[in-house]
């Protein structure tokens, strides 16, 4: 009996963090052009680094693998609910693409973890938003070019929110929802600890 608790119990968790990464891939996806708003995008990255800072309390050692395929799921979303009219192009194509780009994402997650792991939280909190335009960089230099996912370009529809790109560019844009998330979550962050210890 006592097992099947603990079994139970297993799951409910394993549903909770799939439950924290699917949230993070919605927000992602209800902040793009055309039908999103822009905004949302201050707060997608906020369930996952809840996540990851989860993982890191519960599953010190294994955080990094988990980190990876538990995001793998929200950023999967992300990709197919906006880049699923590629399918017209290429069917296989499109799959490869949404996949891998995916999955390029979530390695940026997991190198997150490690590196709050190896040399600390704070650096590894300035150093997030780094790897992700690192990410993008990557993402529209290399031979399979997709720049449509920049987290700059989600403002593409808002032009009044992002005159200043002219001196930044679009990775500019990605730095600003990057350490904005970051604020954000150590805000939250902090008062959910607290609160938690004081009760």
């Amino acid at each position: 009996m006592r097992n099947l608790a603990v079994a139970n119990s297993i799951d409910k968790m394993k549903v909770k963090r799939l439950m924290l990464a699917l949230l993070s891939g919605a927000l992602f996806s209800l902040s793009w052009p055309d039908w999103g708003f822009p905004g949302l995008l201050f707060v997608a990255f906020l369930p996952l680094l809840f996540l990851e800072e989860w993982l890191s309390r519960t599953h010190p050692d294994k955080r990094r693998k988990m980190a990876l395929w538990y995001a793998y799921p929200g950023f999967l979303l992300f990709n197919i609910t906006t880049s699923w009219w590629i399918w017209h192009a290429s069917d296989w194509g499109s799959v490869a693409a949404i996949t891998i780009t995916a999955f390029m994402q979530s390695a940026v997650f997991a190198i997150f973890s490690l590196v709050k792991k190896n040399i600390g939280a704070r650096r590894a909190y300035i150093a997030l938003p780094f790897l992700w335009v690192c990410l993008e960089g990557f993402q529209h230099w290399w031979a399979l070019s997709w720049p449509w996912l920049h987290l700059g370009q989600a403002f593409a529809t808002h032009v009044s929110w992002i005159q200043w790109y002219e001196y930044t560019g679009v990775f500019g844009g990605t730095l600003w929802v990057g350490f904005v998330n970051i604020a954000l979550y150590l805000v939250a962050s902090n008062f959910y600890y607290l609160h938690k210890q004081w009760k």
